[in-house]
């Protein structure tokens, strides 16, 4: 696809602050944003759009639950995008002219195959704006990192901060089985390549597979000079593009660097990202799409949130608190499993035992009813695994 390099302040027939200062300074201060070619879902997609339709349809009839009835005077996903419109988020800025369906749910589907795959997730919101805007704000709460990614086999899932992005298969996950990758497995994946991203959590949504790293906390000033990234786009500031401060605040940022009006109730903050800043949207009170339909860009619809079953190679030595009793857990003990789960231990250990199981007997305390477990793996070598039991009756 190709790339072509967008002057915000000439696109919107704006000048820099201080048009007194030299050409120099004046071009210094200007933002560069990377705009990809305008989506233009031609005839030739036809085809693919109708069998998208068919695919929602079916999935419209089989659901149940009645899509809720939005607010005075919110949007929703099948209202008209007035065109050309312009797409704003704290991590790219990008036109779109044309639209094989110019409704919102038309402009998710075009932003996707474009390349900003965040739109996927079901947690990021679309906010529209005024005079052919539209501000995206990406997810602010993260995902409990135990939760399974749910890779559909063949496939592949992404974390993704507009275009900087990161693909990912069950396989690159070495030594571990579909069903126990995890959200943090995958964002320490992410963080191996992009260390800016070290500390950050993500948002994951497994019907999407796509990951959004939530940003940190508001910074409430930022001392000049300093780097800060706008669309997608660093850029430095210094104490001459403010003259008179040299703190400044996300507003005072973004009057200067973004030439349009934020949609009513919407705000922005400031965020760390290594050592650079980030100017990012908060939602406030302004009034996102609702009922946006994501179908056609999903890749596992019947994925739950739920998580990681856990699982623990053998061989490995098994400790029972109670007893302070170890034995080895081995392969020919779970019938030549590699790996075993919580429920293969405690099945293992309820099963009847006697004189002749003496490894087992000091274990019994596991066989009883109504208790409550906990595990505690250590996977350095020797491999270990404590296991504890308590009483889940009540007196």
């Amino acid at each position: 696809m190709a790339f072509e390099q967008f002057d915000m302040f000439s696109f919107f027939g704006m000048d820099t602050p201080e048009e007194e200062k030299k050409e120099k300074k004046k071009e210094e201060k200007k933002i560069t944003v990377t705009i990809p070619d305008a989506v233009n879902l031609s005839d030739d997609d036809e085809d693919e759009e109708s069998s998208e339709a068919s695919e929602e349809e079916t999935t419209k009839t089989e659901s149940t639950k009645p899509a809720a009835t939005p607010k005075k005077g919110v949007k929703v996903g099948t209202d008209k995008v007035k065109l050309p419109i312009t797409v704003y988020a704290r991590s790219f800025v990008t036109t779109i002219e044309t639209l094989a369906e110019e409704t919102f749910n038309g402009l998710i589907k075009a932003l996707y195959d474009t390349g900003f795959k965040t739109v996927a997730n079901s947690d990021t919101q679309i906010i529209p704006g005024n005079d052919g805007t539209i501000f995206i704000k990406e997810p602010s709460i993260s995902t409990d990192g135990s939760i399974s990614l749910q890779i559909p086999k063949d496939k592949a899932v992404y974390v993704c901060d507009g275009l900087l992005q990161a693909e990912y298969k069950a396989e690159d996950f070495n030594g571990f089985d579909a069903d126990e990758i995890t959200v943090d497995m995958l964002m320490d994946k992410y963080v191996e390549v992009n260390p800016s991203y070290e500390g950050l959590e993500i948002n994951y949504d497994p019907k999407a597979g796509i990951g959004v790293p939530v940003y940190g906390d508001d910074v409430k000033t930022v001392k000049l000079p300093a780097d800060v990234i706008i669309g997608g786009n660093k850029v430095t500031l210094s104490p001459d593009d403010f003259p008179s401060t040299n703190e400044v605040t996300a507003q005072d940022i973004y009057k200067v660097y973004v030439p349009v009006e934020l949609p009513k109730g919407m705000d922005v903050y400031v965020a760390k990202l290594g050592d650079d800043y980030v100017l990012d949207y908060k939602i406030g009170k302004a009034k996102a799409v609702v009922n946006l339909k994501r179908d056609s860009i999903l890749i596992n619809k019947d994925a739950k949130t739920e998580k990681a079953e856990e699982k623990y190679r053998l061989p490995f030595t098994l400790v029972a608190t109670a007893s302070d009793q170890r034995l080895t857990a081995t392969s020919e003990m779970f019938g030549g499993k590699e790996k075993v789960t919580q429920d293969d231990i405690l099945n293992l250990l309820a099963a009847p035992h006697t004189d002749l199981d003496p490894e087992l007997i000091g274990f019994k305390i596991y066989s009883g009813k109504d208790r409550h477990y906990s595990f505690v793996y250590s996977k350095g070598e020797p491999r270990k695994l404590v296991v504890s039991a308590t009483s889940g009756k009540k007196g």
